[in-house]
């Protein structure tokens, strides 16, 4: 800060008081005509004392004394808590005891191909179910056993073991309990087909490439819950455009 005599309503020390006086902590550079006859109390409000007039090379001396004014030092932020051992901690991960709600159908795709995979869940996401997808025909009979689907869809050509096949281990397993409804997705749609189909142990097929309204009309038909009884599926209000 730079102070000036030539001001009418009050000399460079008595606003240098009044500018400390308020926690002012820079230095101030004063020019009074009365510089070399200021001491003590009144010298040390500032940090240069320089005549007026000044020579140029004094200013810019004494501003080169002038040491960095170090800016106010930030408090730290308290460090955070860790949350208390008997607290309960924010659940990331889902609650294994919860489910889904109990009208949503578990359905079960076997199909090998990934394109056809991405396909068909992109075509029952807005539908009410959950969809479990096996690889192939082992993986299909697998999921099976670990749990029970409402409906499965079942591609018939899949490596390892055929969706025909696979349909005839899941119709050994289930023995004389609940029938699970198995849609054949088949590429081919010759006569004979069904007749063929039919015999392997399946309900009912559609034909690749799958239509979402084939989908949807094939849960509506063919949905039902674990106690074998036939489940509202809740589709008539799904589009069931043809992506």
């Amino acid at each position: 800060l730079l102070l000036s005599d030539g001001q009418e309503s009050a000399s460079s020390v008595q606003m240098a008081k009044r500018i400390r006086a308020q926690g002012f902590k820079h230095p101030i550079i004063a020019f009074s005509e009365d510089a070399d006859q200021l001491t003590g109390e009144a010298a040390g409000l500032f940090h240069a004392l320089l005549p007026v007039p000044a020579p140029r090379g004094d200013v810019l001396d004494a501003l080169k004394r002038i040491e960095r004014v170090e800016k106010p030092v930030r408090q730290p932020e308290p460090p955070k808590l860790e949350p208390e051992l008997d607290q309960p901690a924010e659940r990331l991960e889902p609650d294994p005891t919860e489910h889904p709600p109990a009208d949503t159908l578990d359905v079960l795709l076997a199909e090998d191909n990934k394109t056809n995979q991405l396909v068909f869940s992109k075509m029952v996401k807005a539908m009410p179910l959950t969809l479990r997808v096996a690889n192939n025909g082992e993986e299909a009979v697998a999921a099976y056993q670990e749990q029970r689907p409402d409906l499965i869809f079942m591609d018939i050509s899949m490596p390892r073991m055929d969706g025909k096949e696979a349909t005839q281990k899941i119709r050994e397993l289930e023995g004389d309990g609940p029938r699970t409804p198995i849609i054949a997705v088949t590429a081919h749609a010759l006569v004979g087909d069904r007749e063929a189909i039919m015999s392997a142990g399946l309900d009912d097929h559609i034909t690749k490439p799958v239509r979402k309204d084939s989908i949807a009309g094939m849960i509506e038909k063919w949905a039902q819950d674990h106690s074998g009884e036939r489940k509202n599926a809740g589709l008539s209000s799904v589009d069931s455009s043809g992506e």
